[in-house]
């Protein structure tokens, strides 16, 4: 099945992307994952794009939501609970909107 959602992760070990990840399959909700470490286009696309960090979801080249625009304050005091519920938060209100848009 092909999908025109993409979700760039650094791998398995990120646990933001993995939370991103999770979440799309828990809305079934199909996506394709870009690895930025081991797919060099899609980290170069990433930073022609404006984007450092992971993960990022798109639609059509589009950005649907950026783990580095919901982080734009140090928030590594915040206990790891709160920070995965923030993440989910915004992701969820980011695909809301986009699936308004469709």
């Amino acid at each position: 099945m092909t999908t025109n959602i993409t979700v760039f992760t650094a791998g398995p070990m990120c646990i933001a992307c993995t939370l991103v990840k999770n979440l799309l399959a828990r809305s079934r909700i199909v996506f394709n994952e870009r690895n930025m470490k081991t797919d060099p286009t899609a980290a170069e696309l990433l930073l022609v794009l404006g984007y450092h960090d992971v993960p990022v979801v798109m639609r059509h080249e589009q950005l649907i939501w950026a783990y580095q625009e919901m982080v734009s304050y140090d928030d590594t005091e915040a206990p790891p609970d709160v920070r995965a519920a923030a993440v989910e938060n915004s992701l969820a209100a980011a695909l809301r909107t986009a699936h308004m848009l469709l």
